[in-house]
């Protein structure tokens, strides 16, 4: 009878990575003759405050949306854009712990202890990027939050979108867009 001993462990051979370009929001590696950019995970929140009947975004400065259409002359004075709130995702907290803390933080608005959060789907900023987005749309009644203060600039605001407007609202980013869509689509808000 032949023994174990002769069968080798097949080793997984991993290819090492060459850094092309590196910052704080992001860096480019070569991997398996690829670009690959690697970012930060972020949450992305679309609050609905159901009794009040609006939706929380954030109305913003984004010099990359500028610079895409300088030469258009119907954007020429458009210097903010509506967009999802956005947070980077801290990896020592939960799902549940990284949503309260960024509403929180851009918002103003703290949740009640007891509201329950679900992140609804994680996906990939893009083909190429290992970032991904947490989203999470939150259906808010009256008696589920309190506001405190939050600090805006005039780059970084937050608006309130009244339900009748959301049909009029003219998304940049993709990640707005599925959270408005879905949101109209799971609330059979038209």
């Amino acid at each position: 009878m032949d023994k174990f001993t002769n069968i080798k462990k097949n080793e997984i051979k991993r290819e090492t990575n060459e850094d092309l370009f590196k910052n704080d929001e992001m860096s480019i590696i070569k991997f398996d003759q690829k670009d690959i950019i690697t970012s930060k995970d972020q949450v992305v929140i679309l609050p609905l405050f159901k009794d009040e009947g609006f939706v929380l975004m954030k109305y913003e400065k984004l010099p990359a949306f500028k610079f895409k259409y300088k030469d258009k002359a119907e954007y020429s004075d458009q210097d903010f854009y509506l967009t999802s709130i956005k947070g980077d995702y801290n990896d020592d907290e939960t799902p549940t712990q990284n949503v309260r803390r960024i509403l929180h933080e851009k918002t103003g608005v703290v949740l009640n202890h007891m509201f329950p959060i679900e992140v609804d789907k994680v996906l990939f900023k893009q083909e190429n990027n290992v970032g991904q987005y947490h989203i999470c749309i939150l259906i808010i009644n009256y008696n589920d939050f309190k506001q405190s203060s939050v600090q805006t600039t005039e780059e970084n605001k937050v608006v309130k979108i009244s339900l009748g407007d959301i049909d009029n609202i003219k998304t940049y980013d993709l990640v707005t867009d599925y959270c408005i869509l879905k949101l109209k689509y799971e609330n059979n808000i038209s």
